[in-house]
């Protein structure tokens, strides 16, 4: 486990750290991270592995999400893992995936864009001046593409610097 250049946990240099104990909102999280693109479902299944080599008696669900490796069904047992996920610590959780994916170049601008509007009408966005935030960018990158608002390089920083913000 290390920390990257911004501080954020990783593991293997790659993702957040979930921490050792299962959380509801860890798996939650990754939910949202397969769902938007942020991270594969190699990455579910290691955090599986992960939770399973800690937990004295693994669920069936999380010993079924270690082999899975269908994209939906894969979400789908993330989701049943992550029902009583509290929704500020999923988002925030979500966040730090989006901006390691951002910057591997595995997710563009515009989609995480999308999740940070996603997570907010969700009521999973990181804190209240992250979902306020966040109606911003339901129309910014249209807006920017037909030269109404900004540039597309403006919304993408806008983007990045919500991430960072609002990430901790």
């Amino acid at each position: 486990m290390q920390r990257d250049d911004h501080g954020l946990w990783v593991k293997n240099a790659v993702y957040p750290y979930l921490g050792g104990s299962i959380s509801a909102s860890a798996a939650q999280a990754l939910a949202y991270a397969l769902e938007i693109g942020a991270v594969d479902t190699a990455d579910a299944r290691q955090w599986a592995d992960s939770q399973i080599a800690t937990t004295a008696t693994p669920s069936d669900t999380l010993l079924a999400l270690a082999t899975e490796r269908s994209l939906p069904d894969t979400v789908s047992m993330l989701h049943e893992l992550g029902k009583d996920a509290a929704g500020r610590e999923v988002g925030r959780l979500v966040y730090k995936w989006m901006i390691v994916a951002i910057r591997k170049g595995a997710l563009s601008h515009e989609r995480a864009a999308e999740a940070i509007v996603r997570l907010a009408r969700e009521s999973s966005a990181p804190s209240p001046d992250a979902e306020a935030q966040s109606w911003h960018f339901d129309d910014a990158f249209y807006l920017a593409r037909h030269e109404m608002y900004g540039t597309v390089a403006d919304v993408s920083a806008e983007v990045e610097d919500h991430l960072q913000r609002l990430a901790t």
